[in-house]
């Protein structure tokens, strides 16, 4: 009984998942994901703190410590190129199970954050209509205001 209501639910997300790679594919080629090293870009770094798991909303991830990662995923963090969607596609099959995926690993400056790690995490969390992820969190304390489109940091 357990299995068949699993696999009902896998094939319901997986549907989910075909219906938001088609959406990608059209809409997804918008803003990409912003840098840190762009959103640090002058400033001095004046410490940070480890501040704990934490749930974070989705919405306020705009980012990835990465630069190259800004390359693999848009703003609404769907993936840009086929390099990915096989890691895609093992995430989503391991959020299923009875162990899950671990937290991802988030770097906030000001009111906002930069993934360090789970670019494919959150991706397939807001793709289940998730509205937040469990994360590590590090706060980055700079001097300075950053702003892009109309993000102040």
């Amino acid at each position: 009984m357990m299995n068949s209501m699993m696999n009902s639910m896998w094939e319901v997300g997986l549907k989910m998942v075909h219906s938001f790679f088609a959406l990608s594919e059209k809409v997804g080629k918008g803003d990409s994901l912003l840098s840190l090293d762009e959103a640090l870009d002058g400033r001095r770094m004046a410490g940070q703190n480890y501040v704990g798991l934490q749930d974070v909303a989705i919405e306020q991830i705009v980012g990835s410590v990465n630069s190259g990662r800004c390359q693999d995923f848009d703003a609404s963090f769907c993936l840009q190129n086929e390099r990915g969607r096989g890691r895609w596609n093992a995430v989503a099959k391991a959020r299923r199970s009875v162990k899950g995926v671990p937290p991802v690993v988030l770097v906030q400056l000001g009111s906002v954050y930069f993934v360090q790690d789970g670019h494919h995490r959150i991706s397939v969390a807001r793709a289940c209509g998730d509205v937040s992820v469990r994360a590590h969190v590090t706060v980055l304390v700079v001097a300075g205001v950053w702003e892009r489109n109309g993000v102040l940091v």
